[in-house]
């Protein structure tokens, strides 16, 4: 979809970083959504005990007013839940200026010039508000990508546009791993096969181990 999009000769992107999402949901904003949905009492009562379940820290229980615990299995969800109400209003009153893609709290608009891209940033911020959220100024950057010179990360990989080799002139998006996701699969590679003792166990049980790791890696 990135890719595609950057063909259409989209070349001004908003990377976009929300402040601290998981830690600052409004719980009041988000039941209030999820309600329209759901009008089991138990379910409601259930996620409301969930959200508010706080996390232990050093033997400690701290009771959360805001945000959803990172690591619960039902987080992801529930942050779409309140997000969803960013793509409604998007696709309504903004989707002229671009196109956003967003996957949980990572999102990207992709837009035709930089003026576009600046009102774009402006008005997520005004949505943004409306949910109780904010932008995070020091990761959020416009980025202009139509002469290959800079790219971006998303979900992990980089995209750029390469100049093609076939046809002078003419730049077409590419993507390939981020630095961030190489550093984490090299270093899970370096803690599978460093330990010394490991070797006394056999090689076979090393490359059993690592496998896993690399086929997960390859097919991602």
């Amino acid at each position: 979809m990135v890719r595609e999009q950057l063909n259409r000769r989209r070349h001004w992107i908003v990377d976009l970083d929300i402040k601290s999402y998981f830690d600052t949901i409004d719980h009041k904003l988000l039941m209030i959504r999820v309600c329209r949905r759901i009008s089991d009492r138990r379910i409601q009562k259930l996620l409301r005990q969930w959200l508010e379940a706080g996390v232990m820290e050093e033997g400690t229980i701290r009771k959360a007013t805001t945000g959803s615990p990172q690591g619960g299995v039902v987080s992801p969800l529930l942050a779409n839940i309140l997000l969803h109400s960013l793509d409604l209003i998007w696709e309504k009153r903004c989707s002229e200026l671009g196109k956003l893609i967003r996957y949980v709290d990572d999102m990207v608009i992709l837009c035709e010039t930089k003026e576009k891209a600046e009102e774009s940033l402006r008005r997520i911020g005004l949505i943004l508000e409306h949910l109780g959220l904010g932008i995070n100024a020091q990761k959020t950057r416009i980025v202009h990508v139509g002469d290959g010179k800079a790219g971006f990360d998303f979900l992990g990989f980089h995209f750029r546009k390469v100049e093609s080799w076939r046809y002078r002139g003419r730049r077409y998006a590419q993507m390939w791993p981020g630095q961030k996701a190489m550093k984490a699969i090299r270093g899970r590679i370096k803690e599978i096969t460093s330990p010394r003792w490991k070797l006394a166990q056999g090689i076979s049980k090393i490359v059993k181990e690592l496998n896993p790791v690399i086929r997960g890696w390859g097919n991602y």
